[in-house]
């Protein structure tokens, strides 16, 4: 007769046998055994004892860390899209038009946004001097300017966690 694999290995149970310690008692569901502590309904019938207790305040205690760190990635892409009216002066150079003297026609570029410019004026395709949907959209610096503000914005919501929290001890 062939042996079990778990029987190879020495290990308790043997065949397809659940090991005992996946099954919940009944009496030990946490909702039930605590019913006051589970105010949201939270599913935690797979676990009991103080483990369930510890990982429900784990995961209460998860959902506003996760709601911190999306408000500071949409205000970072709020300002990122925001800075495309500031024009910063650029060594950019482009060709408006085709008539007079080429140093006249060899213009200076419109770009936008900040700190590095993703947004350039194509002055075959759009009004020159002036940004607009139809202009080079350049991913990679658009890709910088957000981790730019992402920074700032997450530097700001730790300081200002900090000196909230400093304000709540001194009190």
């Amino acid at each position: 007769m062939r042996r079990t694999r778990n029987a190879v290995y020495g290990q308790p149970y043997r065949g397809f046998e659940s090991h005992p310690l996946r099954h919940v008692p009944p009496a030990t569901r946490f909702h039930e055994a605590h019913p006051s502590e589970n105010p949201s309904g939270y599913p935690v019938e797979r676990l009991h004892g103080s483990y369930a207790r510890e990982q429900f305040r784990r995961d209460q205690d998860e959902a506003p860390r996760v709601l911190k760190h999306l408000v500071s990635v949409t205000l970072a892409l709020a300002i990122a899209i925001a800075t495309i009216w500031v024009h910063p002066p650029t060594h950019e150079r482009a060709m408006y038009g085709t008539e007079g003297a080429l140093h006249e026609n060899w213009q200076a570029r419109e770009v936008g946004g900040w700190p590095m410019p993703y947004l350039a004026d194509n002055p075959g395709v759009s009004v020159p001097h002036r940004l607009g949907i139809e202009d080079d959209f350049r991913p990679g610096a658009f890709v910088a300017t957000f981790s730019f503000w992402l920074i700032v914005t997450a530097s700001l919501a730790v300081i200002a966690r900090r000196l909230a929290a400093a304000r709540r001890a001194g009190r």
